[in-house]
């Protein structure tokens, strides 16, 4: 598949905290006329999916771009979970969106990364990365726009400034994605591209344990076992967790990082065990 060619499903990713104006900027972003929105807010999907009419976000004869409006409470991380491993294949971007008014929602971007990144390629040049400051119409800023933009550079991704409000800025973003879309070497679902090996299937499973491996506080709770669990616990939960994500079966971003963590963790806590 060459470049700029985009494949029929693509999705993109849209996160942030609450509150910050995800719903509300896609909203403005669609045709009122031909709008299709399709609720998910049971504990399985979390998100709105926001389909733009073909006529307003045409790719050809290609199909359409669905977004993702991703609930923003850390409650959700199920949720938001399972929608990674449904749409595994159709996302190719994120977009991140913050309050430029409310420093927390900044602050938040890293913890955001982390937890994209355990799934995405967020370092390939090739995955659409946007950075939304959202809310310009507020008086007081808690964010620098050169702030914005040193976050942003480091990590690769766009800039668009924003006010869903009043409709500023927001325009711009629908064209901004396809035309970020349109650069970046799409990823073949049916055939291995080149330098690309066969996609798997992706289970929620996996997603939550590689999320819980690379984030996880200490060796019990990135084996997902109670403190003070016996060897045969431990063991029996790293046999588990071992099959779900080895790099040979898991396309995850980074399945390879977190198979190593369950090594070292599997190893401490037997070490620990020896201990008189």
């Amino acid at each position: 598949m060459k470049r700029g060619t985009l494949v029929p499903e693509t999705a993109i990713a849209v996160c942030g905290m609450a509150g910050v104006g995800k719903t509300s900027l896609l909203r403005e972003m669609q045709d009122p006329g031909q709008r299709c929105v399709e609720q998910c807010n049971n504990s399985t999907w979390v998100c709105d999916v926001v389909v733009l009419a073909s006529g307003f976000v045409t790719l050809g004869s290609a199909g359409q771009v669905t977004f993702y409006d991703l609930a923003g409470s850390p409650g959700f991380l199920t949720g938001r979970i399972a929608v990674y491993a449904h749409a595994f294949q159709q996302i190719r971007g994120i977009i991140f969106v913050f309050d430029i008014a409310e420093r927390r929602s900044f602050d938040a971007l890293e913890t955001w990364y982390r937890e994209l990144d355990t799934v995405f390629p967020l370092h390939d040049r090739n995955f659409v990365k946007i950075l939304v400051g959202n809310k310009l119409d507020r008086q007081m800023l808690s964010t620098s726009v050169k702030e914005m933009e040193n976050w942003a550079d480091a990590r690769g991704f766009r800039i668009c400034l924003t006010a869903a409000v009043d409709g500023r800025g927001v325009s711009e973003i629908c064209p901004f994605v396809l035309s970020a879309l349109e650069e970046s070497i799409p990823l073949d679902n049916n055939s291995a591209g080149e330098g690309q090996t066969a996609k798997h299937e992706v289970t929620p499973e996996q997603v939550f344990s590689v999320y819980r491996l690379l984030n996880g506080e200490n060796d019990w709770e990135r084996l997902g076992v109670p403190v003070n669990s016996n060897m045969s616990l431990i063991t029996k939960a790293y046999r588990k967790i071992a099959a779900q994500i080895h790099p040979d079966k898991c396309p995850l971003n980074r399945s390879e990082d977190a198979f190593k963590l369950l090594s070292t963790s599997k190893d401490a806590l037997a070490a620990q065990m020896q201990k008189p």
